[in-house]
C-alpha cells in the first residue's frame, strides 16, 4: 500500500515538472540565465575567486619559498600596526567626505537642470560628465598644479583676498578635504545622469496635485521629489561609497600617501604592501578587512533605504 502511495506520489512530482519545463516561463527564466551566464562566469573568475583566495591567503605566511598556517596573526598584526589604522581612519574620513556631498550636490544640480530646455540639457549632462571620461591620471595632475603652493592658481585667487598661500597637498588639515574635492569632480556626472533619469520617470500628476494645495517648491521636492528617488539614491549611495574605499589614484598621484601618512588609504596601504614590501599575506589581510567594510556599510545603507517606492 505504501509503495503504491510513493509511486503515486512519484508520478505525481514529475508530472508537475513536466508540465513546468514544457511552460513558457521555464524557456524565460532558462533564457535569462543563458543571457547573464558570461557576465556570471567572468563575476565568479575575477570576483568570488579573487575573494576566496585573498581571505585564504590571510590565514597563510606567504614568502617565495612556499607557505606557513598562522591563522589570525595577520589579522593580529595589522591591527597594532599604526600606519594601517591610520589608513584605515583616512579611508572613512574619505568616504565621509564624498558620500554624502556627492548625493546632496548631485540631486540638487539634477532638479536644477531638469527644468531647463532639452539642449540646455544636453550641455549640461555633457559638461558634468565629461571629466568621468577624462583619466584621473590627468585630473589628478591638473589639479595637482591648481593645489600648487607656490604657483598654484589656487593661492594666487586666494591671495586678492588677503589670504596666505596654503600648502593643500602638505598640511595634514587639508589634505584629506582637497584630495575629497578632486574625487568629487569625476564622481558627479554619473549620479546627476541617475536622478536625471528618475526624475524624468515620476509623474507630474503628483506636481500639479500640490500645486493645487498651494505647496511651495522647497516643499514638493522635500515630499514628493526625495521620496520617489529614494531607489536611485540607494543605488548612488552604494556605488559612491564602494568608490569611496577604493581612491588609490588620486593618492598615487598627488601626495603618494603624504605627508606622514595623512592621506595615506587602506587601498594605497594594500599597494604598497604587497607590491613594494612583497607581503602578500598582510596585503590580503588588509583587502578581507575592507571588503568586510564595505559590506557593512552596503548593509546599514539597505536598512536605511529599505523602502521601495514604486510609481
Amino acid at each position: 500500500m505504501n509503495t503504491v502511495s510513493q509511486s503515486s506520489v512519484n508520478l505525481n512530482f514529475f508530472g508537475k515538472v513536466k508540465k513546468f519545463v514544457k511552460s513558457n516561463i521555464f524557456y524565460e527564466q532558462v533564457w535569462g540565465y543563458i543571457f547573464i551566464l558570461p557576465s556570471l562566469i567572468f563575476f565568479i573568475i575575477f570576483v568570488i575567486y579573487p575573494v576566496i583566495e585573498a581571505l585564504i591567503l590571510s590565514l597563510y605566511q606567504y614568502s617565495l619559498q612556499g607557505s606557513k598556517w598562522v591563522g589570525l596573526a595577520n589579522y593580529a598584526t595589522i591591527f597594532k600596526d599604526s600606519v594601517f589604522i591610520k589608513s584605515l581612519i583616512n579611508t572613512f574620513l574619505f568616504v565621509l567626505y564624498i558620500v554624502p556631498t556627492t548625493v546632496i550636490l548631485s540631486i540638487v544640480i539634477a532638479v536644477l537642470i531638469y527644468d531647463k530646455s532639452p539642449r540646455a540639457q544636453t550641455f549640461f549632462r555633457a559638461s558634468f560628465y565629461l571629466p568621468v571620461v577624462i583619466s584621473i591620471v590627468s585630473v589628478s595632475l591638473v589639479w595637482r598644479n591648481i593645489y600648487h603652493n607656490l604657483y598654484g592658481i589656487l593661492n594666487y585667487v586666494l591671495s586678492f583676498i588677503g589670504i596666505d598661500p596654503i600648502n593643500w597637498l602638505g598640511d595634514p588639515k587639508y589634505v584629506i578635504p582637497s584630495l575629497s574635492i578632486v574625487v568629487l569632480t569625476y564622481s558627479l556626472g554619473q549620479p546627476i545622469i541617475l536622478y536625471l533619469a528618475a526624475l524624468g520617470g515620476i509623474p507630474q500628476t503628483y506636481y500639479e496635485a500640490a500645486d493645487i494645495d498651494g505647496a511651495s517648491g522647497i516643499a514638493k521636492f522635500w515630499n514628493i521629489t526625495v521620496p520617489l528617488l529614494t531607489p536611485t539614491t540607494l543605488y548612488i549611495f552604494v556605488t559612491t561609497t564602494i568608490g569611496a574605499f577604493q581612491v588609490f589614484a588620486v593618492v598615487n598621484l598627488m601626495t603618494s600617501g603624504g605627508p606622514n601618512y595623512a592621506s595615506n588609504t587602506v587601498l594605497f596601504l594594500i599597494y604598497k604592501t604587497a607590491f613594494t614590501y612583497n607581503d602578500f599575506s598582510l596585503a590580503s589581510t588588509m583587502g578581507v578587512i575592507m571588503f568586510v567594510c564595505v559590506a557593512i556599510f552596503a548593509v546599514i545603507q539597505f536598512k536605511m533605504f529599505s523602502s521601495q517606492v514604486e510609481y
